[in-house]
């Protein structure tokens, strides 16, 4: 894999794991035994997204209820086995925060997410695996969804994002900042075509057509940044 981030797409009633058990007769009144630190997640259907957060434990966000599960082995097809986060909201003071792409800058670990106003960012608190967000939204809710991708490549953070221009059509836009001033609004420059960048917002300048929602990874060994998507209806 090109990337250490898993992105998968959960749907399901009921999601645990139990040990298996050798054949042999079942007492009258039992209760499947459920393996310690097993998640339970009753009729999700959300995007799963997954970062090493290089101490042994991997960061899984739910998009649709902001949880975070850390795990030092598996996936989500083995119930997130690890030790879940205490409930409450990823993005501290932002329960209604939907997760979107993690990067690491530098030694800080940044999560981009949106909200109903907008989208912003916000540093990881590697003690209680929360988010602290910035002072302020880093754009408003009818700008590109800037966030849904970022990779951290030559000193800077991109972040991709598209917004809807035309019937089933989606165009696809890259902001950047340098690695130490991720959380500031005024850092961000907006590509604008032609190898150029500039510092406005309204300047950005599609660099392609492509799906409602995108993923970017940077492939090292071809010096190449690589983009995945679904168009609509595709």
């Amino acid at each position: 894999m090109l990337r250490s981030r898993a992105t998968a797409v959960l749907s399901m009633a009921l999601f645990a794991c139990a040990p298996v058990k050798e054949p042999g007769p079942e007492p009258e009144e039992s209760v499947p035994p459920v393996a310690a630190g097993c998640a339970l997640l009753g009729g999700i259907r959300a995007t799963a997204r997954s970062f090493p957060l290089g101490d042994g434990r991997t960061l899984w966000t739910l998009g649709s209820n902001a949880s975070a599960i850390t795990t030092s082995a598996g996936g989500p097809e083995e119930c997130f086995a690890g030790t879940p986060v205490d409930p409450g909201p990823l993005v501290q003071g932002m329960p209604d925060a939907e997760p979107l792409a993690v990067v690491r800058a530098g030694q800080a670990v940044w999560m981009y997410f949106a909200t109903p106003d907008g989208r912003g960012v916000a540093a990881l608190d590697p003690a209680t695996l929360r988010f602290q967000p910035t002072a302020m939204l880093l754009w408003t809710a009818d700008r590109p969804s800037f966030g849904d991708a970022a990779v951290a490549q030559g000193g800077f953070v991109y972040a991709y994002g598209c917004a809807a221009a035309g019937f089933l059509r989606h165009d696809c836009y890259v902001a950047r900042a340098p690695e130490d001033r991720v959380g500031d609004e005024s850092a961000y420059a907006y590509y604008a075509g032609g190898g150029q960048w500039t510092a406005r917002v309204d300047g950005a300048w599609p660099m392609l057509t492509a799906g409602p929602r995108v993923d970017v990874g940077y492939d090292a060994r071809r010096r190449r940044f690589l983009m995945t998507y679904v168009p609509a209806l595709g």
